[in-house]
């Protein structure tokens, strides 16, 4: 759950007007100062649906199905400049359905009948949602009335008229992508009907329209409240109100990968230690967070992708790779968008986001983090 250099896109699509925000959580205001840009659209106005999926903007007619595909550049008068990257008609995605987008997947919901697709996101292609559904099937329990919230790998199921929520794991290879139990469920009192949630990074923006009222929370997938404790930050937008709309950016860091330019190493497991003392392996829970694992068979399979002369570590056979979160630093496996490199320090594994060491709290909690001021482990590669 990254929160590298994040956008917040203020539209109103009425009048067509924008204005881009930096999105401070350390500020008193999280969209503190002046805006980065504003101007006003010509052909995004009223009708239409924009969808942020990582370095791109999918603005999309329900009505005609139609859609064109923008590259986000926040350092440009006009965020989406230039021309469509893609542009076409979608005969099945139209009103009421509800696009999402979870890392590199576009989830396409109906409310109505709980139906549910799950697309690939390629912006390399003529349609930037190619081929089949990766999934498909229908909720019988999340229908009209609920609004889904994507959250790093997790989906937040919440039910605005009666403030209750669960949290869904995101798991793009199950048959159901939103599988099993819910991780965390019950019901807030204060965040209800009226109030939008905005997902930014490791934050989520509660946001209330007709006052302008905001709350800034936290978000924690394992605190039994996922948005526990006190608000962050709290207050009013004079110019952010009704009629507005507000979604999160984040700024092109990573481009999509070369095959040209990338190289893959043989595969390995990490075999992690303190000095002398073996410890266990590199290892991920159920919701693609890294753990110390003490049992071998569990460990996974990684390789080194190096691309650009950055090194990344990714899961064999799969797009996931390794990468640091906000806040306490966890250490959890992303798509390519949130890929962030590691570099060995002698017998240690630095992240190159926050310049900190693989290390581990206790093997009661299990997790990995990147974290100096905890128990920093020895790393060495093994033969699977």
């Amino acid at each position: 759950m990254l929160n590298i250099n994040r956008y917040v896109l203020d539209w109103v699509p009425d009048n067509g007007g924008y204005r881009l925000w930096d999105f401070d959580p350390t500020s008193h205001d999280p969209l503190p100062g002046s805006a980065v840009q504003s101007g006003a659209w010509s052909t995004i106005r009223s009708g239409h649906v924009l969808i942020p999926v990582g370095n791109y903007v999918l603005d999309w007619v329900p009505d005609t199905g139609g859609y064109r595909l923008w590259n986000f550049d926040p350092t440009s008068r006009d965020p989406l400049p230039g021309s469509a990257v893609q542009s076409g008609a979608w005969s099945t995605i139209r009103s009421g359905h509800v696009l999402i987008p979870v890392g590199n997947y576009v989830l396409d919901w109906v409310p109505e009948t709980g139906g549910y697709r799950l697309w690939n996101f390629d912006p390399t292609s003529h349609d930037p949602l190619p081929g089949s559904a990766v999934q498909s099937g229908t909720w019988s329990t999340i229908r009209s009335g609920h609004v889904l919230i994507p959250v790093g790998n997790y989906v937040l199921d919440w039910v605005p008229d009666n403030g209750g929520y669960r949290l869904w794991n995101f798991d793009p290879t199950s048959h159901d992508p939103l599988p099993g139990s819910a991780v965390q469920s019950g019901t807030w009192s204060t965040i209800r009907s009226g109030h939008v949630l905005i997902p930014v990074g490791n934050y989520v923006l509660d946001w209330v329209p007709e006052t302008g009222g905001y709350r800034l929370w936290n978000f924690d997938p394992t605190s039994h409240d996922p948005l526990p404790g006190s608000a962050v930050q709290s207050g009013t937008w004079s110019t952010i109100r009704s009629g507005h709309s507000l979604m999160t950016l984040a700024e092109p860091t990573n481009a999509t990968p070369s095959a040209t330019t990338a190289v893959v190493t043989d595969e390995f497991k990490v075999c992690l230690s303190i000095g002398e003392v073996h410890m266990g392996w590199l290892g991920q829970d159920s919701s693609q967070w890294a753990i110390l694992v003490t049992d071998r068979e569990q460990a996974l399979n990684l390789e080194l992708y190096v691309n650009k002369g950055i090194v990344y570590y990714r899961i064999k056979g799969t797009e996931r790779y390794m990468s640091v979160s906000d806040g306490d630093a966890y250490v959890g496996f992303y798509s390519w968008q949130g890929a962030r490199g590691f570099t060995r320090d002698r017998s240690h594994l630095r992240s190159e986001y926050n310049h900190q060491k693989l290390s581990f709290h206790s093997k009661e909690n299990g997790y990995l983090y990147s974290r100096d001021d905890y128990a920093i482990l020895d790393v060495k590669y093994e033969k699977p």
